[in-house]
């Protein structure tokens, strides 16, 4: 009994988050607001009356085929109540800086990541081919978590920071994890010949989209050291993610591991502000103690006076558990009928999830599926 006593009080605490969300709240607003900020000087050229493809006549046309009721389904956008023209562009585009500014700032968290997913949302469904890519979508989920793990109150602190539930905490962790481990197994099972031959790297300096001065000297290496990239991609997109799943030390690999792919690929390319959004949901992996730990030097020691995070009320943890498990059974799903286990989930399943595919609240994520083979 006595050894049993003092196994219990040399056992550490359980690891917290509570610190570690709230930041990663901040950063999804940060991240939010440079999305907005680039958008902000485009939008005239690509969807103003003279833009390549101006937002008005496209919100028309989708209401005549479809009625106001039926675009909202098809395609749901506010252009179809404040109009495409430039004060339409300029309302919609200025709610989601503002949304972006208040959520960075912790003010209104909750509400504040809504109406910019909302927003974005809105340029999103109607702005193809310019929308959306993957890092859009990555955002509007992102933004959809963000909304259900902050607090719905006037002023986000760390102070007052509250421990997540746990199917919140995993609802966070599988994001990242998922991006990754979906996109390294559709390189693997997509056909894509270049991935398989172990060509792949020899193509994408100099094929991506926004090559930096860099990629030159990384297209120069010779083609063995390609294909080691190429078996590196693959083996780090697959692997490094099941981490997740074996502790708080094995997450804090995997966000390192992430931040460093993220360094790595910004090094070489742009890819607007998909790096510094994956780089801030890897947040969510390490564990406060952790983050106090990587702190620089003047912050480590406010960090770890902070007081204890504080436990959710039971209706609020109910209702965040509700949320962060709808999107953690949607994100599921989306894994699993993206590397073809589709059959294996009932018709009505796929149906739902079909009907919420507009809405863009979780996606199967692929980058570099098919590698570009010329320029």
């Amino acid at each position: 009994e006595l050894d049993d006593l003092e196994r219990q009080l040399v056992r550490p605490p359980p690891p917290q988050y509570a610190r570690s969300h709230w930041l990663l709240r901040r950063g999804i607003g940060v991240t939010s607001l440079v999305a907005w900020i680039s958008l902000a000087a485009q939008e005239g050229s690509l969807f103003g009356p003279g833009g390549v493809f101006p937002m008005d006549e496209r919100a028309a046309r989708v209401v005549e085929l479809s009625s106001t009721g039926g675009a909202l389904v098809v395609a749901p956008s506010l252009f179809y109540f404040v109009g495409g023209g430039p004060s339409g562009l300029g309302v919609v585009t200025l709610l989601g800086i503002l949304a972006s500014l208040a959520l960075a700032l912790g003010v209104w968290a909750g509400p504040a990541a809504l109406f910019s997913y909302v927003a974005y949302l809105s340029f999103v469904s109607l702005g193809a081919p310019f929308f959306p890519l993957q890092w859009d979508t990555l955002l509007l989920e992102s933004l959809v978590l963000c909304a259900a793990l902050s607090p719905w109150r006037r002023f986000d602190s760390i102070a007052d920071a509250a421990e997540p539930p746990p199917l919140a905490r995993w609802a966070a962790w599988l994001l990242p994890a998922r991006l990754f481990f979906a996109s390294g197994l559709v390189k693997l099972l997509g056909g894509d010949e270049t991935w398989r031959d172990g060509s792949a790297m020899a193509f994408h300096y100099w094929t991506q989209p926004l090559p930096s001065p860099i990629a030159p000297f990384a297209h120069a290496m010779p083609a063995w050291f390609h294909a080691i990239e190429t078996a590196a991609t693959l083996v780090l997109e697959i692997g490094l993610p099941l981490l997740v799943f074996f502790g708080r030390r094995a997450r804090a690999v995997l966000a390192g591991g992430i931040a460093f792919l993220m360094a790595l690929i910004a090094l070489t390319g742009s890819y607007g502000f998909f790096n510094l959004l994956t780089v801030v949901l890897a947040i969510a992996l390490v564990d406060d103690g952790s983050l106090a730990r990587l702190a620089p030097a003047r912050l480590a020691p406010r960090l770890r006076a902070l007081p204890p995070p504080r436990t959710l009320g039971a209706r609020t943890a109910r209702a965040v558990t509700a949320a962060c498990g709808v999107l953690f059974v949607l994100g599921t799903l989306e894994l699993v009928t993206s590397i073809g286990f589709a059959p294996l989930v009932p018709d009505f399943v796929l149906a739902a999830t079909d009907t919420l595919g507009p809405w863009r609240v979780t996606s199967s994520y692929g980058l570099f599926a098919n590698m570009t083979t010329t320029r």
